[in-house]
């Protein structure tokens, strides 16, 4: 009820993402506004997945309720995936999901130790010398590289964290948008992301299906 406007415009896309909190739906939001508007998008090559910002909602999910969260939308639509950190509390989350009666057809996780601040990282060691200095510049805490920068994100309490910080947040999507291997990588992460949605696993490298923990339903 606190994000109504956010929950119901998500829920209008064809697929719709629950991932672990606030802060990973305002990093989509910033990588579709940087990626899909303006002369980028003008720019952008024919590829045959379709823009994520026109096929995925994303729902502004209090921290860490994916599993609550999807239990209270599944009655309203199908084709909802729930995205949870690569880590044991998101292995429990798996585990959770898959188990319902009615469990979603997809879930997505991170890779091992990862959340969506490594994502980000990796992003932007695209252009990692040019990105570090302009972001040293621009954001108002110490940082050595972008490692550091990376581990400041996480920071959920404390003066110096910078989790939640979204203008901290919009300097970053900044850098993306000015150096063209950023993008780059932002353009391969959201694709990868629009394809696991939609279930085309098999065409995307960085994408890996677990067997192990998949079954018929989920």
């Amino acid at each position: 009820h606190d994000d109504r406007a956010r929950v119901i415009e998500a829920l209008l896309h064809h697929r719709v993402l629950i991932p672990e909190g606030r802060s990973e739906y305002e990093w989509f939001r910033l990588l579709a506004d940087v990626l899909e508007t303006g002369d980028q998008a003008l720019a952008a090559d024919n590829t045959d997945t379709p823009a994520f910002g026109t096929v995925v909602g994303v729902v502004p999910t209090h921290d860490s309720a994916v599993a609550e969260t999807f239990g209270l939308l599944q009655g309203l639509r199908r084709g909802l995936v729930p995205f949870v950190d690569g880590d044991a509390e998101g292995d429990a989350k798996v585990r959770e999901l898959s188990g319902k009666e009615s469990c979603p057809e997809i879930i997505l996780q991170w890779r091992i130790g990862w959340t969506i601040e490594d994502a980000i990282g990796w992003i932007l060691k695209g252009a990692e010398n040019e990105v570090l200095r302009q972001l040293q510049e621009k954001v108002e805490r110490p940082f050595a590289s972008i490692d550091a920068l990376v581990a400041l994100f996480k920071i959920k309490s404390g003066a110096g964290r910078l989790k939640t910080d979204y203008l901290a947040y919009e300097q970053v999507g900044s850098a993306i948008g000015d150096h063209a291997a950023c993008l780059e990588r932002a353009e391969t992460f959201l694709a990868a992301i629009t394809r696991a949605c939609l279930g085309r696993f098999d065409a995307c490298p960085v994408i890996e299906r677990d067997n192990g923990r998949s079954n018929e339903r989920c």
